[in-house]
């Protein structure tokens, strides 16, 4: 039987005490402190399962390492000495279900004695997990790791519960088994940290699989289900409200799992029978993923087996795989099937490979696609790594598309009824049977710092007469794990097979929850379809950033920027100095503070390109937030002159004022925003002082008068915040029309007409209503707005000179409200 590995507890556990007497002249009969570690095995509740912890990693139960069997219930307690408790840091607890074991079902009661258990066996009202006779079966259910916070409650309490061990701690702990192996464990307290993130991580993988498997889960918490699934399912008290309906689902997704291993063991017992001498090996997985020729996610589970011998020179490999999906009616139905033969001959560093892989892609029970593949080549294995070149035949059957289907080809139908008489037919060297030639270098790599691995492939034209001079299609795949548990992936797509990569897409992720993609591919958009900014095809390279915020909240950022692609390369196209030629970029910051409060910040800029009409200069910003139960936008369409948008609002949310009350001090720091282009001037002069040459005296003091010009005013609007930012007051100074005054407060929109707008000959705006006259003269001006000296008189009214700042509004959007959804 094929255990998961946690190697780290070999780098990290500390060394057992020698056996024998002391000699510092203690009583070497005094007895030393004894733990408890309990839990339960659950599918339903497991009888009679052996629970140990395998400290020397060898997969079977040895003399000194802790062990019990689990009781009617379920119900284990391990005793460990302070020694063993220091040599299983790192290891998960296994439980190993033989012909011996039951499943007495959901109820931890259903038994109060062996007597009538063995009785409802004997009568049939219950069965054992394997139910054939005379042979040694067994499988292993586990739990992950034992980590740093499970080890400091044993060591402070002498005891610690809740050590479930069911499918679901199953799945987490082989998804994490690999990643254990790749940790470095030089500093032991780092390394604990990680297994703990490690577990959590795991669980909210196995959650992700179980929601999918529900199917219907749109009202399911994931995280609460995570939780869940570390525990006793079965166990009301551990449910959540909102999980309560699901407990008989998961336990029949719980017994699916159990009864899928307990099929292949009994498959691989009979392949040990069959294949005397010959090592044979089997394991089971579930994983999620978007099979090759869709785009369609799926849960499966996977069951392969494998049949090594050897001869000589010469090793075979006898490969099966089948993978199983949950259908809406609730049975497992086949997904895929793969049988194969590998041969490999180290006299020659050569090797051979057929095979049949057949896929049900329209989950209608039948198996439409289909593809033989022969594989031939050769192999260099070294201390530090591994690599394989071959060509790769293949006879294909794609018979129908689907809404999810993304063949790129549909209609073909296989050549050959075996994959035996394909391999045939290309060793004669007729090869009209061939839908897709390829030529792959698969490498390997591990050292002290990462595991790598890549596959680089090429498709050739195999209608050609001579096929490997005409290569159509390159890519190239990549992956590291480090040492660190962090994980990469990049894998670059070569479409004309021309030396120049026209897709570039990278995956990397660390083991705290944090991941970083990036794209970088052509965006055919010609009609639209993709962004209604800009109706035209070009480049692009986006990025997305997932992690966890300095305040602990869970943060992604994304961004990215368009240039000008040459469509018939795919490639962008780059300046003198070798760089994109970028007319468009973004940033969005996306914050989850609960599940009703998720906050978003989003930038965009728009850059003129010589010589590309479409292009434009503008620039905005937005942000999304919640305001008294109402998700809100406020946005700043016409720039980005407000330094910190996010942290403005919030300040202003946490006023308690109402959406639009908000939504006007947010124009009006935008307003203020637009100083940052030109110096202010503060000049504040009432009564019988604020004469006209004062108003000249105060202009020359600021910097003297910047003219305006008809080309700045006409048929534009310029703003200003009024009342510290509780108001704003527009100004509209159409050619030929009286100016039309606005004035935007929380209650609604005030409005007046002036009488006339004019330009004097000193550059200064003047309004006139009646016997009143204002006159705006300008002294900075920004490519925004201006800094300006206002001298107000009329006969009526005292005379005043003061200075405020105005904006341009021109043609840019401002709503009158903020953007509600």
């Amino acid at each position: 039987m094929k255990l998961c590995k946690t190697a780290l507890a070999a780098s990290i556990a500390v060394t057992l005490a020698a056996c024998g007497g002391s000699d510092d002249g203690t009583d070497s009969t005094q007895q030393s402190t004894t733990y408890s570690v309990g839990g339960e095995v659950v599918d339903g509740y497991i009888y009679n399962a052996l629970v140990w912890i395998d400290i020397n990693q060898n997969g079977t139960l040895d003399d000194g390492e802790p062990s019990t069997y689990s009781n009617l219930d379920g119900s284990y307690d391990l005793e460990l000495t302070s020694e063993q408790v220091d040599a299983i840091v790192g290891l998960p607890i296994l439980a190993e279900l033989t012909k011996g074991s039951v499943d007495v079902g959901a109820d931890p009661d259903a038994y109060s004695d062996v007597e009538t258990l063995t009785q409802d066996l004997e009568s049939g009202a219950l069965s054992r997990v394997f139910d054939e006779a005379n042979t040694a079966h067994k499988i292993t259910l586990s739990m992950p790791p034992l980590g740093s916070s499970d080890i400091e409650s044993l060591k402070t309490n002498e005891s610690v519960s809740g050590q479930v061990i069911t499918p679901f701690t199953t799945r987490a702990n082989e998804s994490i088994a690999e990643t254990l192996e790749a940790l470095d464990t030089s500093d032991d307290a780092e390394s604990l940290a990680r297994i703990d993130e490690l577990i959590q991580q795991a669980f909210d993988d196995v959650a992700t699989q179980i929601l999918s498997e529900l199917g219907d889960s749109s009202e399911l918490d994931s995280d609460e289900l995570a939780d869940l699934l570390q525990q006793d399912f079965f166990d009301s008290e551990n449910v959540p409200q909102s999980l309560a309906n699901i407990q008989d689902d998961l336990g029949k997704i719980a017994e699916r799992d159990v009864q899928t291993k307990v099929d292949q063991e009994v498959e691989i017992q009979k392949l040990i029978e069959d294949n005397a001498g010959a090592t044979v090996k089997g394991g089971t997985s579930s994983k999620f993923f978007t099979p090759d020729n869709t785009n369609l996610p799926i849960t499966v589970t996977e069951v392969w087996s494998s049949v090594e011998s050897v001869e000589g020179t010469i090793t075979t490999i006898e490969n099966t795989s089948t993978t199983y999906f949950i259908n809406d009616e609730g049975e497992k139905q086949e997904y895929s099937k793969y049988s194969g033969t590998y041969v490999e001959d180290s006299s020659d560093s050569s090797f051979y490979s057929y095979g049949t892989y057949q896929a049900d892609l329209n989950f209608d029970k039948s198996f439409t696609f289909i593809n033989h593949a022969y594989d031939v080549g050769t192999f260099s294995d070294t201390e530090s790594g591994s690599s394989r070149t071959f060509e790769r035949y293949l006879d294909e059957q794609i018979l129908e598309q689907g809404e999810h289907i993304i063949a790129e080809y549909t209609g073909i139908e296989l050549d050959y009824d075996t994959a035996e008489e394909f391999v045939t037919a290309i060793k004669a060297e007729n090869y009209s049977g061939v839908d897709s030639l390829q030529k792959l270098t698969e490498t390997s790599k591990e050292t002290s710092e990462y595991m790598y691995d890549s596959r680089h492939l090429t498709i050739y034209d195999h209608t050609q007469a001579s096929p490997k001079d005409f290569a159509t299609y390159i890519e190239l795949r990549e992956y590291w794990q480090n040492s660190d548990g962090s994980t990469e992936e990049v894998i670059s797509s070569d479409w004309e097979a021309d030396g120049s990569y026209n897709r570039v897409v990278s995956n990397a992720s660390t083991l705290d929850g944090e991941s970083y993609a990036t794209t970088e591919e052509p965006v055919w958009n010609w009609d639209g379809s993709v962004s209604d900014e800009y109706q035209l095809n070009y480049w692009q390279a986006s990025y997305v950033e997932k992690s966890t915020n300095a305040d602990d909240y869970k943060e992604t950022i994304s961004g990215g920027e368009k240039a000008i692609l040459d469509e018939d390369t795919a490639m962008p196209i780059t300046d003198d100095n070798d760089e994109l030629m970028v007319f468009n970029d973004w940033l969005e910051t996306t914050v989850v503070y609960s599940d009703d409060d998720v906050r978003v910040h989003t930038m965009w800029n728009h850059y003129p390109l010589d010589g590309y009409e479409f292009t434009r200069e503008e620039s905005g910003q937005k942000y999304q937030t919640t305001v008294n139960d109402e998700l809100v936008t406020f946005p700043e369409y016409w720039g980005q002159f407000i330094d910190d948008l996010p942290t403005v609002v919030d300040e202003l949310v946490d006023e308690d004022l109402d959406k639009q009350a908000i939504w006007l001090r947010v124009i009006g720091e935008s307003i203020r925003g637009t100083q940052h282009d030109y110096d202010y001037c503060e000049v504040d002069i009432i009564g019988d002082g604020a004469t006209a040459a004062a108003f000249s005296t105060a202009l020359t003091q600021c910097g003297g008068t910047q003219a305006f010009t008809s080309d700045d005013l006409t048929d534009s609007t310029i703003m200003r915040r009024k009342n510290s930012g509780t108001e704003v007051r527009y100004w509209t100074l159409n050619e030929g029309e009286p100016p039309l005054q606005e004035t935007w407060t929380v209650d609604g929109i005030k409005q007046g007409e002036w009488d006339s707008w004019s330009i004097n000959d000193d550059g200064h705006l003047v309004l006139q209503v009646g016997d009143f006259t204002r006159v705006i003269a300008a002294y900075s001006k920004g490519e925004y707005g201006a800094g300006v000296l206002v001298f107000d008189s009329g006969e009526s009214d005292e005379s005043e000179i003061w200075s405020t700042y105005f904006a341009g509004k021109d043609d840019a959007y401002i709503p009158e409200t903020p953007i509600t959804e």
